[in-house]
């Protein structure tokens, strides 16, 4: 059995599928290819802070939109999310796949993330106190959230002088209009999922 054959038994009781919710946000795809990675990242970090990040366009694409937001986030490129379901498809082996009705094991997140030049590295069983650690030096991470099963992009967790944490979330949600969740301890652990695969990614070198 393959690493990636593993890692998707491993979380395959984690993504339960979402009713279909409201219209999603449309992200027009970018033309920046060739700049080199730095200047692409420094686009990107602009664009966030204008426009937010992206938000689903189907009503269980999460995993795409979320690795779209790593994609994003670490190269500075900006693939339209039609092309990443194409991609999962071939990755996941059905090519009809319709990601308005069924989501996608978030396990598979990592191969897509590593086609477009984001080396990942995964962990399970995670606790909640335990991943400031992992996005210290801003890294982000892929992480599952439950009731019902959606992924999202930790950002960063900001600790202030007392000790209190700050979880900040690009949740792609169209609810939140691409902006960043600040969520407190408390509600993170209200939605956060332990038990699901935390795929943690940084630029390839």
């Amino acid at each position: 059995m393959t690493d990636l054959s593993k890692a998707v038994v491993v979380s395959s009781d984690e993504f339960t599928s979402r009713p279909v919710g409201s219209p999603t946000m449309p992200c027009e795809s970018s033309t920046e290819g060739g700049l080199g990675l730095s200047i692409n990242r420094s686009i990107a970090k602009a664009r966030r802070w204008v426009f937010g990040h992206f938000t689903q366009r189907k009503s269980n694409s999460c995993v795409i939109a979320s690795s779209r937001n790593m994609i994003h986030a670490l190269t500075g490129e900006n693939v339209p999310e039609e092309t990443l379901r194409k991609e999962m498809k071939e990755i996941i082996g059905d090519p009809n796949h319709d990601f308005e009705t069924t989501g996608v094991n978030p396990a598979y997140a990592e191969a897509l993330l590593q086609k477009h030049g984001v080396n990942t590295a995964s962990q399970y069983y995670v606790s909640s106190g335990n991943l400031p650690d992992l996005v210290k030096d801003g890294q982000p991470a892929l992480i599952g959230f439950k009731d019902p099963g959606h992924r999202v992009m930790l950002d960063s967790v900001s600790i202030d002088k007392d000790g209190k944490r700050t979880y900040n979330i690009r949740d792609p949600d169209p609810a939140y209009g691409g902006r960043v969740r600040e969520m407190s301890q408390s509600d993170f652990d209200a939605k956060y999922n332990p038990n699901a695969i935390v795929i943690v990614g940084k630029t390839a070198e």
